[in-house]
């Protein structure tokens, strides 16, 4: 909760695919039923500006179920924070880009694909929205659709919510340089991940924007054309994923170190040139 009631509430944290063992997941079993029930705590607090992260859910349900809507919404302003474009129905929707990483086989996905398409015809029937090809509706597992067709949010891109709510003009204004970091770095960071939509602010403050991560690829240098100067990979050696990841606070503080050290040492050269000269 933030002053101004305000409230920042996460959807991985009540449907989250990490929340369940792989072993366990079936999407056909998981429900969104947390999350409103995050909500409603938000709005028993006095929050009437709701700002809901949908990144991460185990869910495929659609969302919300208008039987037990609660009237507080609306007279709430709510934005989600939104990273993908996906639809919510065909190839490019919920159920067939995301089905499968939460426990959908090719039964389960064309079961879970009729069920979203008959969903979306009540929404139209309904409230007169169409979201079948509205982008981002396809969210969460069409949580997307359920909160801007049931609530009027507002859906907007994860990082310039965070961007905003850090006041991050403030502290790039005076900063010598930026560290980004993401897990794995690729031609798929430049779409709205938070490296380069930190690293495109920064460039606007001409602030140099250095990257660390775990791994990289060839497409990665793309990153270069979006304001990113530099990548370094936090690991020192081939290792696998289990072990890279058991040990990831050194690597990161090792990774870090040497970044700084050749930063500090370009600098102390260029005060060196001054003198000189």
């Amino acid at each position: 909760i933030l002053p101004g009631e305000r409230a920042i509430i996460e959807m991985a944290q009540s449907c989250g695919l990490e929340l369940t063992p792989p072993a366990q997941r079936d999407v056909r079993q998981a429900s969104s039923y947390g999350l409103g029930e995050q909500v409603k705590a938000a709005l028993d607090a006095g929050c009437r500006h709701l700002i809901i992260g949908l990144g991460g859910s185990a869910t495929n349900d659609g969302g919300i179920d208008l039987s037990g809507l609660d009237p507080r919404l609306q007279q709430s302003e709510i934005q989600a924070s939104c990273d993908v474009t996906n639809p919510l129905l065909g190839e490019h929707g919920a159920t067939w880009v995301y089905g499968a990483q939460k426990g959908a086989d090719e039964a389960a996905l064309s079961e879970l694909e009729a069920g979203m398409a008959h969903y979306s015809q009540l929404l139209t029937q309904t409230l007169g929205f169409d979201a079948s090809e509205r982008p981002g509706a396809g969210a969460a597992g069409g949580m997307g659709a359920a909160l801007i067709a049931y609530t009027g949010a507002t859906l907007r891109p994860g990082i310039d919510l965070v961007l905003e709510l850090l006041n991050a003009d403030d502290h790039l204004r005076d900063a010598a340089l930026t560290i980004v970091g993401e897990g794995w770095l690729d031609r798929q960071s430049a779409f709205g991940k938070a490296p380069v939509g930190v690293a495109g602010k920064a460039a606007r403050h001409g602030v140099p924007v250095v990257a660390l991560c775990g791994g990289r690829d060839e497409s990665s240098r793309q990153l270069y054309q979006h304001h990113i100067d530099a990548m370094w990979s936090i690991c020192q050696r081939p290792m696998a994923l289990a072990e890279s990841m058991n040990t990831c606070e050194p690597l990161l503080a090792d990774a870090a170190e040497n970044v700084l050290r050749t930063f500090l040492s370009g600098w102390r050269g260029e005060a060196h040139k001054r003198i000189t000269v």
